[in-house]
């Protein structure tokens, strides 16, 4: 009997060793699941980490590189504005001797224009006493005996002589002060695709032009005080009629 019961105990502790065994495999096994859930979760959050300090490295080299191309772009500024500084003096500069020239040219001007009066007054004068010269030969004419029909052919002559010579008086006194100018534009694009190259308008020479009748398939002149070029430039545009 005793035989007996010792084998039924052993066959128990077998049996509670045995559920022992398998419960701890089954919580070793559930330990080393939970292990490597927790080993691929840190080896995620470590990977994250690497990729954060990786990308906290280019922006930083990236900062770098803004920081100094910030401090170029500075020198740049500082440099423009002295240039500025600089061009900004010189257009004053310029500003003052072009109101200078501007004054010189106005004198000369002015005193061209008093040349010109005395020339205008010195030829008016001329032609006055080429009519009295021609008038007394008309009163020598007429104690000559000649028909009568010729004197006052003569004394015709000689009323119109003084009206010619009032004429050019004024006339010079107005071109001393206007001058018609003609300036020809230069080509537009669709222009010179449309005409195949061929003008409409030429400067002959610096007081004429030529104009294309396309009609008559001939060229008509024009004269004018001054003539400029489609090349000219707005420079000696002015210089000319300022």
């Amino acid at each position: 009997g005793e035989l007996a019961t010792a084998r039924d105990a052993v066959a128990v502790a077998q049996i509670t060793a045995q559920e022992e065994v398998r419960l701890a495999t089954e919580r070793g096994l559930d330990a080393n699941q939970a292990l490597e859930e927790r080993v691929s979760s840190l080896t995620r959050q470590l990977d994250e980490a690497q990729a954060e300090l990786e990308k906290a490295k280019v922006a930083q080299e990236d900062a770098a590189v803004a920081s100094a191309r910030l401090a170029t772009v500075r020198d740049e500024a500082d440099g423009l504005r002295s240039e500025l500084a600089t061009v900004l003096q010189d257009k004053q500069a310029a500003e003052k001797e072009l109101v200078s020239a501007k004054k010189r040219a106005d004198a000369a001007e002015r005193a061209a224009q008093a040349e010109r009066e005395k020339v205008q007054a010195l030829a008016v004068r001329l032609e006055d006493e080429r009519t009295l010269r021609r008038e007394g030969e008309i009163v020598t004419t007429e104690r000559s005996g000649l028909p009568s029909d010729v004197v006052e052919l003569r004394k015709a002559y000689a009323a119109q002589l003084r009206t010619n010579a009032s004429l050019l008086s004024r006339m010079q006194k107005l071109r001393g002060n206007i001058l018609v100018c003609c300036r020809i534009r230069p080509w537009l694009d669709h222009e010179q695709a449309s005409r195949d190259g061929k003008m409409a308008v030429e400067a002959m020479n610096s007081e004429e032009i030529g104009f294309f009748n396309d009609k008559a398939q001939s060229w008509r002149p024009f004269a004018f005080d001054r003539v400029f070029a489609p090349g000219s430039t707005q420079n000696e545009v002015c210089r000319e009629v300022a």
